[in-house]
């Protein structure tokens, strides 16, 4: 037993000083046991002179595979898992879950080494608290002229993280980004430049389809840079990825301009990274940068990038009144583009420069998603899921206004229903706050752990109802995406959601119009926004759970009323529709 602060690497550390073993095996408490020839065969491998560390294949729960060994890349956290979310059974380039192979890196969940390599590099860098950690010590095996492999003979279940709080990474990612950039920037040895790093199965870098219509030929250098968060996991990333995904099924020629300055957010989604560029090639840019940030990204980034250039900001906003601190944004812009009638009513009051609507793409791939046993959720009962972040301001998210509904609706020992709640960057008194508000729920889930946007849409899809009584959205992502997966939902209907958010496809709650009465961020306590009323939430909760049926249904619709309005491809033609016109001179009508 050794209680202290969660730091993987001193544990690991402290263990092995702990222990006389020619063989060093670091095994997380988060995995499970498939059968009995899988530490042999760990034994086998790294006992070659030759090799210093050994991983093994980690599958989810559901048989897809976590673990496939480790591959540097030039974003996010400097790498990526092979084989991630495939079956082994799948077919797969040379078969390559089957061979032993050798890696940059493997996961220190599951990783052997001999006693005399580990002491040979002295250790795990314990300033490398949380994660990095196992590939440090992997890069440095290799440069110490001994081999990280990687079998897939030695298969274990791997809970990810499961057992460990949240807990930021950002700290350690940006220490390993200073200490192996360029190992990272260089490329991966042990993979094929020619193959794609947007997926994890080794299949080559993907081409223009068949037939793709090359719009440059409308005019030398016409198409769209795009810059912004395209890697950040937050909502302004997710849009500003939609905005990538729409263009491309609009067959309009853009680059991407990855910008992270001042964003608090992890940035590991490397979906777009085939797309991002190092120069502006267009004569547009779609600047996807929010108003309050956009004077200084304009003076970080080159001059080059503005001028002789149509800038266009895609902002976003939540209250009927945009602030008159952030109308000096106009100035650097030419146009501003809204993703709902909400946000362009309150911009278009201000705004000196042309604005126009153009909605966010939803965009949800009909995959296999992980179930609830993954996240640890009751495989019966109907469950809610409500989402919020803490960088979007929890009185305008309103979590509480979810739980109070929930609170009314069910007894506190009712197991046929239950509630999860996935939170984002909690402290520990925004959690301590979330449970004295649950005391005496018995069917309440708190999630806080770091998800991808494959989990985070694998959590979705297996709870039965999306719930958000927000006061306020500028566009309401979230409930789009849970509505595009098929899900119903319960909000209230007022805001940016109202776009797409009807009384046929949704469950819409009342609300009454109150004034702020307080500052909250970067809302003014003069502005107004909506509160809920909690008793009609209860009432819907109550009707969807007593009537599965029903709810499923009105998760169709909510499918449907998704795809025809905000499928990428009919964002797309807005998008290149209101292009000709910029290059026509036309501005748009109020």
């Amino acid at each position: 037993e050794h209680k202290e602060p969660f730091n993987w690497a001193r544990l690991n550390n402290i263990g092995a000083a702990a222990s006389d073993g020619d063989l060093l095996l670091f095994l997380n408490d988060d995995i499970e046991v498939m059968d009995g020839e899988w530490l042999g065969e760990l034994v086998a491998q790294v006992s070659r002179p030759n090799v210093g560390a050994a991983g093994a294949m980690l599958l989810y729960p559901d048989g897809r595979i976590q673990h496939g060994g480790i591959w540097l890349v030039d974003h996010g956290g400097g790498a990526r898992h092979h084989l991630h979310f495939l079956k082994p059974d799948e077919e797969i380039y040379q078969d390559l879950q089957h061979v032993v192979r050798e890696v940059s890196g493997n996961t220190g969940a599951c990783l052997m080494m001999r006693r005399e390599v580990f002491d040979e590099l002295e250790g795990f860098d314990e300033d490398l608290a949380v994660v990095g950690n196992d590939l440090d010590m992997c890069l440095r095996v290799s440069r110490a002229g001994y081999r990280n492999l990687w079998t897939p003979f030695s298969r274990l279940i791997h809970y990810e993280s499961i057992s460990r709080k949240n807990t930021s990474i950002m700290a350690d990612e940006g220490k390993m980004w200073k200490r192996w950039e360029k190992a990272f920037m260089a490329g991966d040895p042990f993979y094929n430049p020619n193959l794609t790093q947007l997926r994890t199965d080794y299949s080559l870098k993907e081409k223009a389809p068949p037939g793709k219509v090359d719009r440059s030929k409308e005019g030398g250098g016409k198409g769209v840079n795009l810059i912004g968060y395209i890697r950040a996991e937050m909502g302004i990333g997710e849009a500003t990825r939609g905005c990538a995904c729409a263009m491309e099924a609009a067959q309009i020629n853009f680059g991407i301009i990855n910008y992270e300055y001042g964003n608090p957010s992890r940035m590991n989604d490397g979906s777009w990274d085939s797309h991002v560029v190092d120069e502006l090639g267009y004569d547009i840019n779609i600047l996807h940068i929010n108003a309050d940030l956009t004077p200084d990204a304009v003076k970080r980034l080159p001059k080059d990038y503005f001028s002789g250039r149509y800038n266009i900001g895609f902002w976003t906003w939540e209250l009927p009144e945009f602030p008159d601190e952030w109308t000096s944004a106009f100035d650097y812009l030419d146009e501003v583009w809204v993703p709902s009638s909400f946000v362009y009513d309150a911009v278009v009051r201000k705004s000196t420069i042309p604005v126009v609507r153009v909605p966010y793409s939803i965009r949800k791939l009909g995959v296999p998603y992980l179930d609830r046993e993954f996240f640890q959720l009751p495989g019966h009962g109907f469950l809610f899921l409500m989402m919020y972040d803490i960088h979007s301001i929890e009185e305008r998210k309103n979590p509480k206004g979810a739980i109070r509904a929930f609170s009314e609706a069910f007894s506190s020992t009712d197991q046929d229903v239950g509630l999860v709640i996935k939170v984002n960057n909690a402290s520990a008194e925004e959690l301590a706050m979330l449970r004295e508000e649950l005391a005496g729920h018995k069917s309440v889930y708190i999630i806080d752990t770091v998800m991808d946007r494959y989990e985070v849409d694998s959590l979705i899809s297996c709870c039965d109802c999306f719930v958000s009584l927000h006061r306020s959205e500028g566009f309401g992502l979230v409930v789009a995406e849970a509505m595009a997966l098929g899900r119903p939902v319960i909000a209230t209907n007022w805001s940016g959601n109202t776009d797409f958010m009807t009384t046929d496809n949704a469950a819409c709650v009342d609300f009454e119009l109150r004034q702020l009465g307080e500052n909250y961020g970067p809302y003014k306590a003069h502005q107004h926004w909506a509160e809920p009323d909690i008793e009609h939430a209860a009432w819907w909760m109550q009707k969807l759970a007593a009537d599965p049926a029903a709810a499923q249904k009105m998760g169709a619709r909510a499918k449907q009323a998704v795809e025809r309005q905000l499928a990428p491809k009919q964002v797309g033609e807005l998008i290149h529709s209101r292009l000709q016109e910029i290059r026509k001179g036309l501005k748009p009508a109020r």
